[in-house]
């Protein structure tokens, strides 16, 4: 059983164990083990942001984690494991392969939407598919599956801002040669779409500009322009994309599936930035 705590973003503070921590902090992060609930007296006691684990990991010389990923691999590296379950992720028509749980988990759910844990992404995974698309927005991913089911093109949904469970699967698809196409909607996810940027260089953009908009604009609003892209029987991955630029580059140009059918007519697809 993992105890769980209110100092993580996640809802959870570290489960442990000491297996892989190094000699000299072994010992130390046993009695850690019994002691949080004992000799500490509070069960989160070493959850994310608490005196106690602040002053460990300074001991171990970790700088204070800034992120809940950058807390989780800080505990990885000395051998401890955070609730593995509290963090998900939300996908749809991603077919996995490879020894971890989400391979297995991904093949039964078919067309179904599927919220994967940060444990089922321990392991090796990798897809078949060469492209993968990002959303924020859940209604945009339940709406392909609804009204595309089968058809609907790999589809990753962050619910706001990545979680840990989220970074670490699409680092992972990224690490084995996919093409990210991401977006986000309002304000907010301009940092998003930014966060995933620092964190995976080469993603791509999907309608969407890198660049605050003069109005707040939502998925739910090109939904059905979302939906044709994210159609196989309708478009190329090629066909609905752009390069994500770095910050300092000239802002990039908002693509649509309406310029793609015009430019389709025309001919001309190449210059919205086909691979």
């Amino acid at each position: 059983m993992y105890p769980t705590g209110t100092g993580s973003p996640t809802g959870a503070a570290p489960a442990w164990r000491a297996d892989g921590a190094s000699e000299d902090v072994r010992s130390g992060l046993d009695h850690a083990r019994q002691s949080q609930a004992s000799s500490l007296k509070d069960p989160h006691a070493l959850g994310r942001g608490s005196p106690v684990a602040i002053g460990i990991l300074r001991l171990l010389g970790h700088e204070l984690p800034d992120s809940a990923e950058a807390w989780r691999l800080a505990w990885e590296e000395h051998g401890v494991d955070c609730d593995p379950v509290s963090s998900r992720v939300l996908v749809l028509n991603l077919r996995m392969r490879g020894d971890a749980a989400c391979a297995r988990l991904t093949e039964a759910a078919g067309p179904e939407p599927l919220w994967l844990t940060w444990r089922s992404l321990n392991g090796t995974f990798r897809t078949d598919d060469a492209d993968v698309f990002v959303c924020e927005n859940p209604s945009v991913l339940i709406a392909a599956a609804d009204t595309l089911g089968e058809r609907a093109r790999p589809l990753v949904c962050t619910n706001g801002r990545p979680s840990a469970a989220a970074t670490r699967l699409l680092t992972g698809l990224a690490a084995a040669g996919v093409t990210l196409h991401v977006r986000a909607d309002d304000a907010a996810g301009q940092e998003i779409v930014s966060g995933l940027q620092a964190a995976i260089p080469g993603v791509w953009l999907w309608c969407f500009a890198l660049r605050s908009p003069e109005r707040p604009r939502y998925e739910e609003q090109d939904i059905h322009e979302l939906l044709r892209d994210l159609d196989r029987s309708r478009t190329r991955p090629s066909d609905v994309t752009l390069p994500l630029l770095a910050h300092d580059a000239a802002p990039t140009v908002m693509v649509t599936s309406a310029d793609i059918d015009a430019a389709l007519e025309a001919d001309d697809i190449d210059r919205y930035g086909g691979q």
